[in-house]
């Protein structure tokens, strides 16, 4: 299945701005996603081939990148960072409570398939540690005891159908990043760890 228009045009949009190809792989793969929700080979194929390139260059890319998914995920992929700025502010108090209320299967992805959890080094948000990505947000610092109150919110927004393809629709959602906890007035109301020093 092809791209949507409104996609193609944004890929066209990126490549024209930038002076190679190659510079435009990356945010075009990033549209490619918004739309599908993951990234299947022959959607990485047709990226590359709108921008000239082999489809090889974007399966490359795609494997580094932690944010770009080559299989099916969530509408909500969790990448929880456990590097040592993390660690020391509660990081494994954190993916031990998210673990207990995902009960991730052995790819990461929770019974109502609304998550997709990974674990993975320096986000670098530091400031903001213990921290974690939802899709292309950063969330943080995140407290363990509120943990189930942040995923319900994401569900909710779920259920709401506040989603196109894996990350949140601008038009329908709040606006993009504006600090340490992004998504919602709601999510941002919750207590943080730092809120109890």
């Amino acid at each position: 299945m092809s791209l949507a228009p409104e996609s193609i045009a944004e890929i066209e949009r990126i490549r024209a701005a930038l002076p190679e190809a190659r510079s435009a792989l990356l945010p075009a793969l990033k549209v490619a996603q918004r739309e599908r929700g993951w990234l299947p080979q022959e959607t990485m194929a047709e990226v590359a081939g709108m921008l000239g390139l082999d489809a090889n260059a974007a399966y490359m890319l795609a494997t580094f990148y932690t944010m770009l998914h080559t299989e099916p995920v969530g509408h909500y992929a969790l990448e929880v960072c456990r590097s040592l700025p993390c660690y020391l502010r509660g990081g494994d108090d954190v993916i031990a409570a998210l673990q207990a209320e995902l009960q991730p299967d052995e790819h990461g992805n929770s019974a109502d398939g609304v998550f997709s959890m990974t674990i993975g080094e320096c986000l670098g948000d530091c400031p903001h540690a213990p921290m974690m990505r939802v899709n292309d947000d950063f969330v943080g610092p995140l407290d363990p005891a509120t943990i189930g109150e942040t995923l319900a919110i994401l569900r909710r927004r779920a259920q709401d159908g506040r989603l196109r393809g894996l990350m949140a629709d601008p038009a329908a959602g709040p606006p993009p990043n504006e600090g340490p906890l992004t998504f919602s007035n709601e999510i941002r109301a919750l207590p943080t760890s730092r809120t109890r020093e």
